[in-house]
């Protein structure tokens, strides 16, 4: 999302936001621009009242569209409308950002570090945890530098897709292209599903 969501309106049809829906899941990106239209503003208000600060209600919008490409088959017409699980996926990656700031603000581990210290405990859950820790460090390697740094500086440290710019005097558009791409390559070196 190069710029602030400012006008576009939002409309509340779920039979059409379900096509839509439908259409992304056929990987129509024409069908993910006219739904991001609908929604933009709604998801970026909403992510900005969780977390009182424009720059980061941005950066979780950004991922919240993302998450809508990559995971649009999630979506379950009998759990709710299209806006109802647009709400919930914008309330959680808001509440994790909120979260995620919490325990940089308080000098604590974030969760995936805290996974990576597993290591050094016995037992069979914590084996189990330092093993995936391993395999998420081993894939992170296996990336490229440029990455490799803006998936450690936004996961690991918690920036901000605009403070991770100005720490590597980076556009804005490219950290958030480089992040997109990098958490793309890390998902199929894992083999694994965003939840």
């Amino acid at each position: 999302m190069a710029k602030t969501p400012a006008n576009s309106g939002h409309s509340a049809d779920p039979a059409h936001d379900a096509e839509l829906l439908r259409r992304i899941r056929g990987r129509d990106e024409g069908a993910l621009s006219e739904f991001y239209d609908r929604h933009a503003t709604f998801v970026f208000s909403l992510a900005r009242s969780v977390l009182r600060d424009e720059g980061e209600a941005e950066d979780v919008a950004q991922e919240v569209f993302f998450r809508v490409w990559e995971r649009a088959d999630a979506f379950d017409p009998v759990r709710g409308s299209p806006l109802a699980w647009l709400t919930t996926l914008t309330r959680r990656l808001a509440i994790d950002r909120t979260r995620s700031r919490s325990f940089k603000a308080r000098g604590r581990e974030t969760p995936i570090d805290a996974i990576a210290a597993s290591a050094s405990h016995e037992g069979g859950a914590s084996v189990t945890m330092s093993a995936e820790a391993n395999e998420v460090l081993a894939a992170l390697e296996q990336l490229e530098p440029v990455y490799r740094d803006v998936i450690r500086l936004s996961y690991y440290e918690g920036l901000s897709h605009s403070n991770i710019a100005s720490k590597l005097g980076t556009p804005l558009g490219t950290v958030k292209s480089r992040l997109r791409e990098g958490v793309t390559q890390l998902r199929r070196i894992l083999a694994i599903k965003v939840e």
